[in-house]
């Protein structure tokens, strides 16, 4: 998959371990907030 689109190298990852006691949908808004927080 290569049309240009974020072609540029990975600058940060980290991995959050996921089990089956994690709500995605709360996790997913957590770090939606986190963004807005400190990156906007």
């Amino acid at each position: 998959m290569d049309d240009g689109i974020d072609t540029g190298d990975i600058i940060s990852q980290i991995k959050i371990p996921i089990t089956a006691d994690v709500d995605l949908g709360l996790l997913y808004q957590c770090l939606l907030w986190l963004k807005e927080k400190y990156l906007s």
